[in-house]
């Protein structure tokens, strides 16, 4: 399966899509107020959830400590985000040889969300654009180039 970050969002359902788009609003707010670190420590506490708030303090020093030249990046990645709530057409594409959970996942995908773009490229597995790039780079720009998506 690949998918470009931002279209992770429009596969959320809206209630998890409200609910992300207010913790990335809490973390581009925490930023600003207390700095970029405060940001990147907001953003572990909420991906890592239950593991990071275990952790010692040792360790979510540590952490901070290896991932603190991204801190910068933070609030700006999430504005960035919360400009893709607003949910567009999505394309999802995954190859026919694939694992078979993915054919699942993906048509999970498509009940939740019709504006779903689903498509099987046959004869390519997990890695459908490097299998099949030819095939896989036509139909990403096609989608890419059409004003559906937009």
């Amino acid at each position: 399966m690949v998918l470009v970050e931002p279209s992770l969002l429009g596969l959320l359902s809206p209630a998890d899509a409200e609910k992300y788009r207010h913790l990335f609003q809490r973390v581009v707010i925490g930023a600003e107020l207390n700095g970029p670190v405060a940001g990147l420590r907001m953003t572990l506490a909420i991906m890592g959830g239950d593991t990071w708030a275990r952790s010692t303090e040792e360790k979510k020093a540590y952490q901070l400590q290896r991932l603190a030249h991204m801190a910068p990046l933070i609030a700006p990645h999430f504005v960035g985000l919360l400009d893709q709530c607003p949910m567009r057409t999505t394309l999802l594409i995954y190859g026919a040889a694939s694992y078979p959970f993915e054919s699942a996942i993906a048509e999970g995908f498509a009940r939740l969300h019709p504006d779903l773009e689903l498509l099987t490229i046959e004869g390519a597995r997990h890695n459908a654009h490097r299998d099949r790039a030819d095939v896989f780079n036509s139909i990403a720009l096609t989608f890419l180039t059409s004003q559906k998506h937009v």
